[in-house]
């Protein structure tokens, strides 16, 4: 975190929201227009908008809102756009363009631990950065809206986890594909530390770990959802369609046939997750997840 967060709402009745919660946890009285709550300042009603010229490290602003329509216009004005999406609702839009995503005004305290998220935009510079082919765009756009639709469903039931940081993570897992097609094992690994010294390590750390070796090496119990959601997205989608595990499977035995024994060796692994995945969601099966994806 780069300074205080100063918090800015439009919603005087989400300002008065959050005052009456503060004020019964943290006995504050709040003011007018202002609210603090430890590094925390809540703004209401803004007048003239966002002024550039205030920026600086030991500020860092955010637009909030419980209403996501209000949310794509206030890209660019505030270093983030915040939506407190109590009912884990998917953003009603093809990316979601908000940067911080919370589930209740309960988690508002643990937001200096969350404004480490690209926005859609940086992403999207990336990939002009790195040239992404336009195929290579339509894969991991289509991986990142599936794990972005499992991360918000899950969290629905229960599970701790950041759609978010799942989405951007998906959007950039194949950043460094085409540099790394000649380069035995680099695949990942050159993005992850491109992430690192950008200042996004979480992300970094999924990209490096999307891959399927992975299930060889580490314990998948102690991956992140979020990480194992961008692995298991990426190994359903062909091409920019969510298909089954073995449809999947097949097309990448075929385009890889040096990989096979890795691709058959890990796939149970996959089949794991799928059913861990499917109980949590009450989904009967692996056809009902993929339907769920598709519709």
């Amino acid at each position: 975190m780069r300074g205080d967060l100063h918090i800015y709402l439009e919603s005087e009745s989400l300002f008065e929201r959050l005052r009456e919660y503060f004020n019964d946890r943290f006995d504050l009285n709040g003011q007018l227009n202002s609210l603090h709550v430890e590094r925390m300042t809540f703004h209401h009603a803004l007048k003239g908008g966002w002024r550039p010229q205030e920026r600086s490290d030991h500020k860092v602003a955010i637009f909030m809102d419980d209403a996501y329509e209000p949310l794509p216009e206030k890209r660019g004005q505030f270093d983030y756009v915040l939506w407190l999406n109590e009912t884990d609702s998917l953003a009603p839009a093809e990316m979601p363009v908000h940067d911080l995503d919370i589930s209740g005004c309960e988690k508002l305290t643990n937001l200096a631990s969350m404004v480490s998220r690209p926005s859609v935009d940086q992403c999207l510079n990336w990939w002009e950065e790195w040239s992404m082919p336009e195929n290579v765009q339509r894969h991991v756009t289509r991986v990142a809206e599936a794990a972005y639709k499992l991360a918000v469903w899950m969290r629905h039931a229960g599970m701790a986890i950041d759609p978010i940081l799942t989405h951007r993570a998906a959007l950039v897992h194949d950043l460094d594909k085409i540099q790394t097609l000649q380069q035995s094992g680099q695949h990942g690994q050159v993005s992850a530390e491109f992430l690192s010294q950008r200042g996004y390590p979480e992300l970094a750390e999924i990209v490096r770990n999307h891959l399927l070796g992975i299930f060889l090496t580490q314990d998948l119990s102690a991956f992140s959802w979020e990480m194992k959601l961008v692995n298991f997205c990426d190994k359903l989608v062909e091409g920019d369609r969510v298909v089954t595990l073995p449809e999947r499977f097949s097309a990448l035995k075929q385009r890889y046939p040096h990989s096979k024994v890795l691709l058959d060796s890990t796939e149970p692994y996959l089949w794991q997750l799928n059913d861990e995945i499917c109980t949590i969601l009450a989904l009967e099966g692996h056809v009902a997840l993929i339907s769920e994806l598709n519709a």
